[in-house]
């Protein structure tokens, strides 16, 4: 009981590839046994991709793989168990991306859709204040017209002489 034994860790890895022998309905895993030093050197390059892919992608190329990419390594990191809440919110955001992007779109295609409308509607004034306009000059015109105009019975005898 006085001799210590060597520290193991079990380190589970997803392959990228499942294998030909027929599992392919199921993710194929590695399974393998480390030291504490493999481990410690996997929880640091886990945890350094994570950090230079937030650092070095940007929003505009976040798509549907780069999404599953980011998935992948944040599962992979949380799978050593460390307190990592100060980095899900960026990670959230990241994931998130796409559902922005949508919202993004929409947002610019209904301010297109006001300014169409803003202008349609400046457009239908104008006509509505040049309608005005004519309006009002055709009743002046009746009105000096009418000035002159003595109503006669239509229905009436023409007459002559009397």
């Amino acid at each position: 009981m006085g001799k210590k034994g060597k520290h193991f860790s079990l380190n589970v890895k997803i392959a990228d590839s499942v294998p030909s022998s027929g599992w392919n309905i199921f993710p194929h895993f590695k399974v393998g046994l480390t030291n504490q030093a493999d481990t410690k050197n996997s929880i640091v390059k886990a945890l350094g991709q994570v950090l230079h892919f937030l650092k070095t992608m940007k929003v505009k190329n976040m798509n549907k793989e780069a999404c599953k990419h980011l998935e992948c390594l944040w599962d992979e990191v949380q799978l050593f168990g460390f307190n990592l809440t100060w980095l899900e919110p960026y990670i959230e955001s990241a994931l998130n991306v796409e559902a922005y992007m949508e919202k993004a779109e929409k947002v610019k295609n209904l301010k297109k859709h006001v300014v169409d409308l803003e202008n349609e509607l400046r457009i239908l004034k104008t006509k509505l204040a040049v309608g005005e306009v004519v309006l009002d000059i055709a009743r002046r015109d009746l009105e000096e017209v009418e000035k002159s105009f003595e109503e006669k019975d239509i229905n009436a005898e023409m007459g002559y002489g009397t």
